[in-house]
């Protein structure tokens, strides 16, 4: 159906063209007659000669609209060119569960920290094939933010494929109070993950989503507790290194999908 105006426009451009060879002479043969029939002689040849000089005029307009059409051609082509590079459109999403997500190895001391651990699962919708895929993510509220490091997956998703990216990162100073504040609070912090990739053709894609991220458990909540106040009862909460899961869920309304 979108072939149809283009085919439409090319063949009313033939038919005008082919007409113009049969009217444009028949007009000048009847000018000529018309006007040479009540001149003299040398008048007639001035008359015709005025034609031909008009007729020239009418071969430069030519030449423009030549030159016009063929830089449309031009752009034409390019368009083309462009609009089947970016056809070619992977579509990849980052995938976070409860098992995935967890804080660990809390250092009370000091410079106190605390570990955050993630298994992103990175997969492709469609058939198109994508490569060198960078997850970008931030931890942040309200305005405070902790860019995590660049993570990368080692091999390209050919077709509906997937694969996992892992984040390991500490969480220490104000960060650390913040965040743990508002999630022993029962309170969300966020984790903003932008993936970006590339077609076949080089041209880059970029998937991103905001998770919430929450502690739901009261034993959860009361071991963070611990590693906050660094108190007697951290060594009791925290023995045996075990680790926080959290949950993540998607924000509404944040999930994009958009050509780099």
């Amino acid at each position: 159906m979108k072939k149809l105006p283009t085919i439409s426009v090319l063949l009313t451009a033939i038919i005008l063209w082919c007409a113009a060879l049969i009217i444009v002479p028949s007009m000048t043969q009847l000018l000529t007659k018309l006007n040479c029939e009540s001149l003299k002689e040398d008048q007639c040849q001035q008359f015709i000669s005025t034609l031909g000089s008009t007729g020239d005029i009418f071969g430069a307009v030519t030449s423009l609209f030549s030159g016009l059409a063929l830089f449309a051609v031009a752009i034409t082509l390019w368009a083309d060119s462009n609009s089947r590079r970016e056809s070619r459109r992977p579509f990849l999403m980052a995938e976070l569960n409860s098992d995935s997500l967890e804080l660990s190895s809390p250092i009370p001391t000091g410079e106190k920290s605390i570990t955050l651990k993630a298994n992103l699962s990175i997969s492709n919708q469609v058939d198109e094939a994508a490569f060198n895929i960078t997850l970008k993510s931030i931890l942040k509220h309200q305005g405070l933010k902790l860019q995590l490091p660049h993570a990368h997956l080692a091999f390209p998703l050919m077709g509906k494929a997937s694969g996992e990216i892992k984040l390991d990162c500490p969480i220490t100073g104000g960060h650390f109070n913040n965040f743990l504040s508002q999630l022993t609070s029962g309170n969300p912090i966020e984790l903003d993950t932008e993936i970006i990739y590339e077609n076949i053709e080089g041209v880059k894609w970029t998937t991103s989503a905001i998770y919430e991220l929450t502690c739901t458990h009261t034993i959860h909540r009361n071991r963070l507790n611990a590693a906050r106040g660094n108190n007697e009862d951290f060594a009791k909460q925290w023995e045996n290194d075990p680790a926080v899961p959290l949950s993540p869920a998607p924000k509404s309304g944040t999930w994009k999908h958009s050509k780099s």
